[in-house]
């Protein structure tokens, strides 16, 4: 799902820095109501630091079912 939570202008007009600040803005809100466990399991913008698989992802992602 996608959803628009603010508009910041035309393409370029602001930098990495601020567009992660904001997204980290609206994830500390998020996680706020809904625990971590639920939703996105990385709660810091832009990064999967963390973050891991389960056992058979890779298994799901091999051969045949690989997008790439």
């Amino acid at each position: 799902m996608l959803v628009i939570l603010e508009d910041l202008g035309k393409t370029g007009s602001v930098n990495k820095i601020y567009m992660l600040s904001r997204e980290q803005f609206y994830l500390d809100q998020l996680f706020e109501v809904f625990p971590l466990l639920i939703l996105n399991k990385s709660p810091t913008a832009g990064t999967t630091l963390g973050f891991k698989h389960s056992s058979d992802f890779s298994k799901k992602r091999s051969g045949k079912l690989n997008p790439m």
